[in-house]
């Protein structure tokens, strides 16, 4: 099925957060806003997993559509929470129950950072081992959508294709327009 052209949209303003995220947590962890970094980094996994169960649905189902409700949710409509995510991860065996049960740790840390910074005795000290847990977590979930893009590279099924001599080279300048489009 076509996307349409709002999909079209959604799915590239989905993409330009990707390239705005490695500067955006540079910047916080720099200056020492691990409140900020905490966020951005559950946000990230997030956005990798979400992508992960559109990857892993098009190579279940041999098909190249993408499920955009998965990567689009406008004002007005029912969010998919993270743990919502997380919990289809697990239930389309994206994660495994270790990675799964980690991710939920540290989104309830995430919450207590951010909901409860000032009535718990959290320490602001005690975000960095958060966020360096976090980066943990990352690289498993980008080396999970790594393996589901090969895959599909290596069945031809889905939206991954490999690059060949007609496919543009993607530049510093690409980057660059991606990331301030997310600005």
């Amino acid at each position: 099925m076509d996307p349409t052209a709002e999909e079209k949209r959604a799915f590239e303003n989905f993409l330009n957060g990707f390239a705005l995220f490695p500067a955006q947590l540079k910047i916080a962890k720099e200056r020492i806003c691990y409140i900020e970094a905490v966020i951005l980094q559950t946000a990230f996994i997030d956005a990798m997993l979400r992508m992960a169960l559109v990857l892993r649905d098009q190579l279940v189902n041999k098909h190249g559509d993408v499920d955009f409700n998965l990567l689009c949710q406008p004002d007005g409509t029912r969010n998919l929470s993270e743990r919502e995510v997380y919990d289809r991860a697990l239930e389309q065996a994206v994660v495994d129950d270790l990675l799964h049960q980690e991710l939920q740790d540290l989104f309830r840390e995430r919450n207590r950072i951010v909901h409860r910074l000032f009535i718990s005795e959290i320490k602001y000290t005690d975000l960095i081992p958060v966020s360096h847990r976090l980066d943990k977590a990352i690289e498993q979930v980008h080396d999970i959508v790594w393996r589901l893009e090969r895959e599909q590279i290596e069945t031809g099924v889905g939206m991954t294709v490999a690059a060949d001599d007609s496919t543009p080279e993607f530049t510093d300048d690409d980057w660059k327009e991606m990331f301030l489009k997310k600005l």
